[in-house]
C-alpha cells in the first residue's frame, strides 16, 4: 500500500462547474494541487493518467451516465489505496455504499462549507499515515517471526495476510 503524500493531489468529481470552482479555489488556499472533473468518464481517465499523484476524492453522488457506487468501485479497481469521500445534497447518503468496505471513507453534505474541507483532509491524510504504519510493524514482526522460525527449524504459519 502507498502511503498517501503529506500533501495529497486532490480530484474533485462533481457535474456543477460552481461546486467544483469553488471547491478548487478553497483547496489551493490550503496549498494542495487540485484537479477537477466534470463526469465519471473524465474522472476515470484523470486517474488512469495520475494514478500515482492522486491521493483524495471529493466524488458527487449523482453524476450523469454512471451511480456513484459503480464509480466508487471503478477508481477501487485502479487504486485501491485512494482517499474518497462522497458528496451529497441528500439528507441520508445512500445506504448501499458501507463506509470502509466500499473504500468510501465518509459522506459530506452539499455544499461542503469551506472551514470543513480541510477537516475531511487532514483526517484522509491522518488515516493513511497509520495505514502506513500498521503495514511497517506488520512486515518488522513478520521478518522477527521468520527469523525465529528458521532458527527453531520451523515453518511460519500465518492465518493471514
Amino acid at each position: 500500500m502507498e502511503a498517501l503524500p503529506i500533501k495529497p493531489n486532490i480530484l474533485i468529481v462533481d457535474d456543477s462547474r460552481t461546486v467544483r470552482d469553488v471547491m478548487a479555489d478553497e483547496i489551493k488556499s490550503l496549498g494542495y494541487n487540485v484537479q477537477v472533473a466534470g463526469s465519471g468518464e473524465e474522472a476515470l481517465k484523470i486517474i488512469r493518467q495520475e494514478l500515482s499523484r492522486i491521493g483524495f476524492i471529493f466524488l458527487d453522488m449523482r453524476l450523469p451516465g454512471v451511480s456513484g457506487l459503480e464509480l466508487v468501485n471503478k477508481i477501487i479497481a485502479l487504486k485501491p489505496d485512494i482517499t474518497i469521500v462522497i458528496m451529497t445534497s441528500y439528507e441520508s447518503p445512500d445506504s448501499s455504499i458501507d463506509i470502509g468496505e466500499s473504500g468510501v471513507h465518509g459522506f459530506a453534505l452539499k455544499p461542503i462549507e469551506p472551514r470543513y474541507i480541510e477537516g475531511y483532509i487532514r483526517r484522509a491524510v491522518k488515516l493513511q499515515q497509520y495505514i502506513s504504519y500498521h503495514k511497517q510493524l506488520s512486515a518488522a514482526l513478520k521478518g522477527e517471526v521468520n527469523e525465529l522460525c528458521q532458527q527453531l527449524g520451523k515453518p511460519p504459519r500465518y492465518k493471514s495476510d
